[in-house]
């Protein structure tokens, strides 16, 4: 089975904390939409959420790249992509 290191060295991760920052704001941003429950399901509120979960989603894979495969996300014309988006 093959072992994964994680690289600690903060020095190396400048980004980090801002994508974990990112996570974990739109788990709170789609907890809240979602617990609007008595409100209708409008294409704006849809719109929100669908927004929402992309950002999680980004932020999630974008703070496990940093912990797994930092040499191949960091400072890469990929990191660069996902911020764009």
């Amino acid at each position: 089975m093959p072992q994964f290191q994680i690289n600690t060295e903060y020095h190396s991760a400048q980004r980090f904390p801002a994508w974990i920052a990112l996570t974990v704001f739109s788990a709170i941003c789609v907890a809240a939409t979602e617990s609007q429950l008595s409100s209708p399901s409008t294409a704006a509120r849809k719109w929100v959420l669908a927004v929402c979960c992309i950002s999680l989603i980004f932020g999630f894979f974008s703070s496990a790249l940093y912990l797994t495969a930092r040499h191949l996300f960091a400072a890469t014309p990929f990191e660069t992509g996902v911020v764009s988006i």
